[in-house]
């Protein structure tokens, strides 16, 4: 891959960061939530999933961790359920 089309690349997904980050900011500001993005991010990033496949192959249990009180305001800020609950 030519090392401009690399930087490119690495220049957008830097930018929606940033974007992604300003974006969570406001909508806890908007939330009255005294707290920056990145904390948010890291309160979140507390939340786990797993799934077991099965040994005969018919069928998956999955076990979420339980969420905090303060993971539950983030969720409930962002408007959005966490994938398989």
């Amino acid at each position: 891959m030519p090392r401009n089309v690399a930087t490119r690349r690495h220049v957008f997904i830097c930018v929606l960061a940033v974007l992604l980050l300003s974006l969570l900011r406001k909508m806890l500001k908007e939330a009255g939530k005294d707290m920056t993005s990145v904390k948010a991010l890291e309160i979140i990033d507390g939340i786990k999933r797993v799934e077991f496949s099965l040994r005969d192959g018919k069928g998956v249990i999955v076990r979420t961790t339980e969420f905090t009180d303060k993971q539950r305001e983030i969720i409930s800020v962002l408007n959005v359920a966490p994938i398989g609950l």
